[in-house]
């Protein structure tokens, strides 16, 4: 099934949607329904990491990569149940908050007590708090909607191109000490400058320096390959992740792994290190096949 998911991701391609049951298999007991995406907002809502500590925490028969799948399956099934249940609608909670706002300070200028100051600060903290949610929400519906139109002619994808455009523009340049600004002149400013670079007078080529050539590595180096990767080795490359990263096949964002790190770290580590053991093995079995026999 990971292979599977690798395929899918490497070939870059994209759910469109089915007919019929909204269950499209199970495994282990779990029923998983198309779809999932994880919401970088949930990261924000005090209740998020205390769901996923509770879900990663239940005890598995299964362990390595097989148990991390089995817990992301869980947690994923909870986070469905939590966001509709718990988290809500992120523009329903913005307006339901505005109007407690104006109703807080309505009664704050019929009773100036400290009371009412306070609850005032509290409704514009948790306002504050739910368009930062929001502003999450729609950075990552943008980047998704990227992913889907990039090879379509859309006036997302032509705005994309303006912007680029604006961006790579050269403006000005420094030129023996003048800066030049007219598009005419950067523009031959650049020709001349080109060919000074790849000029025909170039030097003749000399005989080749043997010694130039590195030799190959050590043995010892070569069997280094088959280490295994480090818990910091691990934590290094998701934390290099962006978090505004289009999510994976199974959901899952960089945010998720990176917020919850504390909580999942140790699975994801044993997951990786499994990974790695086996196509090392495999690569190994191969390579013995291709020998010639004797």
């Amino acid at each position: 099934m990971v292979d599977f998911a690798e395929t899918i991701e490497d070939c870059r391609l994209l759910d469109p949607g089915f007919d019929g049951s909204e269950y499209t298999w199970a495994k282990n007991g779990l029923f998983e329904r198309e779809g999932f995406r994880f919401q970088n907002m949930w990261t924000r809502h005090e209740g998020f990491l205390d769901l996923v500590r509770e879900v990663w925490a239940q005890t598995l028969d299964a362990h390595g990569l097989l148990g991390f799948q089995i817990k992301l399956a869980k947690v994923k099934q909870s986070l469905k149940w939590w966001n509709k249940e718990v988290f809500g609608n992120i523009h329903a909670n913005i307006k339901i908050m505005d109007e407690e706002i104006a109703a807080a300070q309505a009664w704050f200028e019929e009773d100036l007590s400290p009371a009412n100051r306070m609850l005032i600060n509290k409704h514009i903290a948790s306002y504050i708090l739910f368009l930062k949610m929001e502003e999450d929400f729609w950075r990552q519906k943008a980047a998704m909607r990227w992913l889907v139109e990039e090879d379509k002619n859309t006036k997302i994808y032509q705005s994309w191109v303006r912007q680029k455009r604006i961006r790579l523009r050269i403006h000005k340049v420094q030129v023996d000490g003048r800066e030049l600004t007219d598009d005419l002149e950067i523009k031959n400013s650049a020709v001349t400058f080109f060919k000074n670079l790849l000029a025909l007078d170039a030097p003749a080529l000399v005989e080749m320096d043997p010694n130039l050539i590195q030799p190959l590595p050590s043995s010892a180096h070569l069997e280094a390959l088959s280490d295994l990767p480090d818990a910091e080795e691990v934590k290094r490359v998701v934390f290099d992740m962006s978090g505004d990263s289009t999510p994976g096949p199974d959901g899952f964002s960089a945010i998720f792994y990176q917020s919850c790190w504390s909580i999942i770290g140790s699975d994801v580590v044993a997951a990786v290190q499994q990974k790695k053991k086996e196509r090392y093995f495999r690569l190994v079995k191969e390579n013995q096949k291709s020998k010639p026999q004797r």
